[in-house]
């Protein structure tokens, strides 16, 4: 693949206007899972022509490890989350999970005027949130102390990263906000008690834990201190 792989342009962007930009890692943990793996990828490329709402993408590979990367713009979470929870996105995520290693995805959001996104950038945002993944680095504020009721998960930004806040009768608890299935936010899913169902597939996990409670995610998500402090709502995110 070259250094830069080019970016295929589906939509004009605003200049001034904000939009979602995603960094998907997307590592084989087989080999021979690769013709199958290029089969499906071109699958997912036709959804996206005809799909509203991204405004183009790009992809990156290291065959020799099996290593891919997918870098894409959105105009918003709406529209992102609406793409994956088709088919055949779906299907082929679904079929290809157990030939996957761990997945990591990062979002941020910047103006029109940056698409097409620097891969450079891009992957230096990946290595800073796999870095906030190691020791503690403290406490951040994401909103204000009030800002999750009783019943409620919301969700924020914290650094790189996307967290939700589950307020289960009067105690906060604070979780990765991405489904580690499908990249659907959580923070849009039924909160049932310490049980949040993901609003795409319908995999549900304990707040307080992170665990599985049902497929099919078969990873847990993690989760964070969380404490209220002079007024302000902060989690520890590592």
């Amino acid at each position: 693949m070259p250094r830069n792989p080019p970016w295929k342009s589906l939509a004009t962007p605003e200049p001034d206007r904000d939009y979602l930009f995603l960094l998907s890692y997307l590592p084989l943990s087989r080999l021979r899972s690769l013709p199958r793996f290029i089969r499906y990828t071109l699958g997912i490329r036709r959804q996206l022509g005809r799909t509203p709402g991204v405004l183009g993408y790009s992809m990156r590979a290291k065959l020799p490890r099996g290593d891919f990367w997918t870098l894409s713009v959105w105009e918003d979470e709406e529209a992102l989350a609406a793409f994956v929870r088709l088919n055949p996105h779906g299907d082929v995520m679904s079929a290809l999970e157990r030939h996957m290693g761990r997945t990591r995805f990062v979002r941020w959001s910047a103006s029109g005027s940056a698409v097409p996104p620097s891969w450079e950038e891009a992957l230096e945002r990946g290595r800073s949130a796999a870095r906030q993944e190691g020791p503690e680095t403290g406490f951040v504020s994401i909103g204000a102390a009030d800002e999750v009721a009783a019943g409620e998960v919301r969700g924020f930004r914290a650094r790189e990263r996307q967290v939700a806040v589950a307020n289960v009768d009067g105690n906060l608890y604070a979780f990765d906000d991405v489904c580690p299935h499908l990249q659907c936010l959580l923070h849009g899913g039924d909160l049932d008690g310490t049980t949040v169902t993901c609003p795409c597939h319908m995999s549900d996990f304990d707040v307080t834990s992170g665990a599985v409670l049902s497929g099919p995610a078969r990873d847990p998500v993690r989760t964070f201190e969380v404490r209220i402090h002079e007024g302000a709502l902060e989690v520890r995110t590592a």
